[in-house]
């Protein structure tokens, strides 16, 4: 929520969803896709947000910059 109310109108935030490989070693993974025009104060705002979070031994979190896959 916090993400997506910090986003603007050239953005498209798609809600979480199951990863195409939905579990690997016993974790559960997700998708979040942002698209959409993203200039340089988006994607620090981003990175802040998402990579720079407090982690939890329990929660790994990974970002793919321009992804060609999903997989």
């Amino acid at each position: 929520d916090s993400l997506k109310s910090s986003l603007d109108d050239r953005v498209i935030l798609s809600p979480p969803s199951p990863a195409p490989i939905s579990k690997i070693k016993g974790k559960f993974r997700y998708c979040l896709i942002v698209r959409g025009v993203i200039d340089a104060a988006l994607r620090k705002t981003i990175a802040d947000m998402i990579l720079h979070k407090a982690k939890t031994k329990d929660i790994d979190i990974h970002a793919d910059i321009d992804a060609l896959n999903l997989m």
